[in-house]
């Protein structure tokens, strides 16, 4: 991690030195984030989950809002194992404008729109040129995805033409979507374009329509049991509302699957980058019957839109367990927030249930109810590590939605250009504890109208507010300050103190902080690329792909080096993505659970910039060879000085055919002779055990034995009937037959 860069806007904090091993120069109290577990020292380049929900309130979870209707089981767990943030705002206090400034950290007015982009046509919110959180990530060499609702705005081609047209009905859907996710830095895409509250009613997969062009249709207004359109448009005669949120979750989860097995296929350790925007909780509201084996419709007991919150729930219950299953949750870093404040509905109101908790306003709104939203973070074992803060800890550090795209190429290193993320602020220099205090001295929020249509409480138009530590300032749609509160014993936005004498001073210094921040190019200060080279991970043997038999000790070997520190050998972590952690050092020597093993070892240098490396290794279980004796046949019998000859077969599992190292025993005579055919004509007299032994590689054994006699070539031969005596009767006349059998061969 570079520090230098941080300095350039941490100018509240004073260093000793402003470079790559800098120390604070006072006492601080060091904000971290536990679960995320970061410190100045990143083990892994992490996969990145980024769930953005879609009006989910402040109140709405009970790690927020203790009175809560609503049983969120999987959030309130990512919240008890992760940080949430308590101050946190969306730069709009409604969906199309907020979501441009979190893929791209900047305020929406530095887009297309002013107010972002509403229609699917008429081209991106997002400019040529603008990077994106998926290209940033791309280009840090993630693969990155898009799932979900889109409202971003693309451009569509007429038919037989080769312009676009902003008219739905002669859009040509056989055609690529132009400016859509692929074109925004995303390797993959399954997008909803206005998500399920606007047309086009259909999914566009890497920016081409899900289905038939002849099945597309006219929608009109309406509730058509398991759909529900809201506004008439263009869209697949087989759109179904209710199963929007599974259809995504589906397709989020076969990324997470088909990354992971190319990742084992390669013997790679690329990391992904999943944007999940989900449907929920927007109108209309359609939540599914079930989900994940959980009820969702009538589960909450309140409202079809607190059903659709326990529809997030499984969501966020289901991605994680997609990590889980896969060994991914150690090495991955979830992010949940929402895109601005709840819609407030009369009837969780009277069911005692306040989506914005005690907030002042709604969705749509300037006040706290409008933009401040719940963020949740939470980092994986090996992620980053070292953070004292106890997992559940709240951070109340102001922090903007928009800050993620900073954060997160201050966490893979990567830089951020001058037209880059202009009002996004790292805050992982306060969450490592290399900075404290404000990182984000300002926040601007703005607004038009409630959801409902009534109006901002006297406030008409677009207006905004200006956030400066403690206190806030709302502006009406000329610019001129109207209400002003102190957020740190006011939070419900009570007492406005726009006319208090004793706020005068105060008031004019945020009137012009807030008109220097709309003039100004960009409100955050350029990151340089970090000048600290990462260390170089080698892993010299094995080789990746080999085979171990299970109970065998494997050794491994490795190096590292790093630019800055020499020689980091020493460092050197191991693990498996099967058995976890193996051990220390250079070299190492374990014993392997069976299966396929992703060996992975890393190292950290004195700056925190991490590389590992990865083979895959298999352990196999040990079968035992078998033996089988072909000649001669057991029980067979032979006389002294004959040549006998032996012959049989061994095969195993793991090594193949291993007859040339059959060993030839003799109970009496002991070693024979060896492979899979022997002749030997010095047998001894007597009853012989021949044994056919072989051993596997493994040091596994097999045995086949048959009895074999053996007699003197001197005996004389045995009558067959052994020597009776003979009865005859006076008169009767007596044949006499002798058989005599030779002890070779019984004739």
């Amino acid at each position: 991690m570079k520090l230098s860069a941080w300095c350039q806007f941490i100018t509240a904090i004073s260093y000793t030195a402003c470079g790559r091993r800098a120390k604070l120069a006072i006492p601080i109290l060091i904000v971290l984030l536990s679960t995320l577990s970061l410190t100045a020292r990143a083990n892994e380049t992490p996969n990145i989950l980024f769930i953005l929900s879609d009006d989910i309130g402040w109140g709405d979870i009970r790690s927020y809002n203790p009175e809560s209707k609503v049983a969120l089981p999987a959030i309130e767990q990512l919240a008890a194992e992760g940080l949430k943030f308590t101050d946190a705002h969306t730069s709009a206090s409604k969906c199309a404008p907020s979501r441009y400034s979190v893929i791209t950290g900047n305020y929406q007015w530095r887009g297309r729109k002013e107010w972002g982009q509403w229609n699917a046509t008429g081209g991106s919110q997002i400019l040529s040129g603008q990077q994106t959180l998926g290209g940033m990530l791309q280009q840090a060499g993630y693969k990155s995805a898009f799932v979900g609702k889109h409202h971003l705005g693309a451009e569509y081609y007429r038919q037989n033409s080769n312009e676009f047209t902003n008219q739905e009905s002669l859009i040509d859907f056989s055609r690529t979507v132009e400016e859509g996710p692929l074109q925004r830095g995303f390797d993959y895409s399954f997008a909803a374009m206005r998500g399920i509250q606007d047309s086009p009613y259909a999914f566009f997969e890497n920016d081409l329509l899900v289905g038939s062009v002849s099945d597309i249709i006219t929608w009109a207004v309406g509730d058509y049991g398991d759909t529900e359109i809201l506004k008439a448009g263009v869209g697949l005669s087989d759109w179904v509302t209710r199963d929007v949120g599974p259809a995504l979750l589906d397709k989020a989860v076969a990324f997470i699957d088909q990354h992971h097995k190319e990742n084992i296929s390669r013997a790679t350790k690329k990391p992904f980058f999943l944007y999940f925007n989900s449907e929920a909780v927007h109108s209309p509201r359609k939540p599914p019957i079930s989900l994940g084996g959980r009820n969702i419709l009538g589960e909450s007991g309140v409202s079809l839109r607190t059903d659709m919150l326990v529809e997030v729930d499984v969501i966020v219950e289901q991605l994680l367990g997609a990590l889980e299953a896969r060994g991914l949750t150690d090495d991955t870093l979830v992010i949940f927030t929402s895109d601005n404040g709840a819609q407030g509905r009369s009837e969780e109101r009277r069911a005692g249930h306040f989506s914005n908790g005690s907030l002042r306003g709604d969705k749509g709104t300037i006040y706290e109810g409008g933009h401040r939203v719940p963020l949740i973070i939470k980092g994986g074992a090996r992620v980053l590590a070292g953070s004292p803060l106890r997992a559940g800890s709240s951070v109340d550090a102001l922090v903007a939605i928009q800050d993620m795209y900073a954060t997160l190429a201050d966490l893979v290193g990567a830089p951020i250009v001058n037209g880059d993320a202009r009002d996004s602020f790292s805050i992982l220099p306060v969450l490592i504890g290399d900075a404290t205090g404000p990182v984000r001295d300002h926040m601007i929020s703005e607004a038009d109208a409630p959801e409902d249509g009534s109006g901002d409480e006297g406030l008409t138009g677009r207006h905004k507010s200006y956030r400066a530590g403690r206190y806030k300032l709302i502006f009406n749609s000329s610019d001129q300050p109207v209400e002003l509160y102190d957020l740190s014993n006011d939070l419900s936005e009570t007492n406005n103190l726009i006319n208090d004498a004793n706020q005068r001073a105060n008031r004019a210094a945020l009137v012009t902080a807030y008109n220097q921040a709309l003039v100004s190019d960009r409100t955050a200060s350029v990151r340089e690329s970090p000048s600290n080279l990462a260390p170089q991970v080698v892993i010299e043997f094995p080789a990746s792909g080999s085979s171990f038999l299970r109970g065998a000790t494997v050794s491994f070997m490795g190096s590292a080096s790093d630019e800055e520190d020499g020689e980091l050998g020493a460092s050197l972590r191991w693990s498996s993505s099967i058995d976890g952690t193996l051990g220390t050092g250079p070299n190492i020597s374990v014993i392997l659970g069976e299966g396929q093993h992703v060996i992975t070892v890393s190292v950290s240098d004195s700056g925190g910039r991490t590389a590992s490396a990865s083979i895959v290794v298999v352990v196999k279980i040990n079968n035992a060879p078998v033996v089988r004796i072909i000649t001669p046949a057991d029980a067979t019998s032979a006389v002294q000085g004959e040549t006998i000859q032996f012959s049989a077969t061994a095969t195993d599992a793991e090594d193949g055919t291993l007859s040339s190292a059959i060993i030839w025993l003799s109970n009496r005579d002991g070693n024979i002779g060896s492979g899979a055919s022997i002749s030997t004509s010095t047998l001894s007299v007597g009853v012989h055990s021949i044994s056919a032994k072989i051993v596997d590689s493994a040091g596994q054994t097999a045995t086949a034995t048959i009895t074999l006699e053996v007699a003197s070539a001197t005996a004389p031969p045995s009558s067959a009937d052994g020597g009776g005596g003979i009865i005859g009767l006076p008169g009767v006349l007596v044949l006499l037959c002798i058989c005599i059998r030779r002890r070779r061969n019984g004739e």
